[in-house]
């Protein structure tokens, strides 16, 4: 806690950070990319862990569970919530906190093939099989976990009958 306590108070310390991640959070659904989806989590990794060092040190210090003060119980709701969501996301692979930044595309879109499930995706006018990793299904649609990102101009209509490298003609479609 000496070294945190030369940078400022806990709260202070913590109050900050947590801004960080919701700025970085804040630009990374503007630009969605990988670049700044890493800040984005690793400021969230730090506060968990900034607020895991503060609550362990509430205990080592009082002698006591961490939840006497306003402080300490905000320090605890707020760690428990963050916990929650990294097992959530992390484990169970659902986006919670980043649902604005799933990628979520036409349940038929998905070709099932022997090696897992693969959509089709234009580059340069040529087709372009992309293997996928699904998510949660959600009406008509399904998240990708992996594989596509946003900007891909996936082939909806006629994907089964195409090949990878064939020549395609785009016909714009709002989805």
């Amino acid at each position: 806690m000496i070294l945190l306590t030369r940078l400022g108070t806990p709260f202070t310390i913590t109050v900050i950070i947590v801004a960080l991640t919701i700025l970085a959070y804040g630009a990374n659904l503007m630009s969605r990319s990988r670049p700044v989806r890493a800040i984005a989590s690793t400021f969230f990794l730090l506060a968990l862990a900034v607020m895991s060092w503060i609550i362990a040190d509430r205990y080592i210090e009082a002698g006591r569970p961490p939840f006497k003060t306003l402080f300490e119980s905000l320090i605890l709701f707020g760690w428990s919530v963050a916990l929650i969501y990294v097992v959530v996301e992390r484990f169970y692979r659902l986006a919670l906190l980043g649902f604005l930044n799933a990628i979520f595309i036409p349940l038929l879109a998905v070709i099932p093939m022997e090696s897992g499930k693969a959509v089709y995706i234009v580059q340069d006018d040529h087709a372009v099989r992309k293997d996928v990793e699904l998510g949660v299904i959600k009406g008509d649609r399904i998240q990708i976990l992996k594989g596509l990102s946003a900007g891909n101009q996936l082939i909806v209509e006629g994907h089964r009958f195409v090949s990878p490298g064939l020549k395609v003609a785009v016909i714009p479609k709002k989805l």
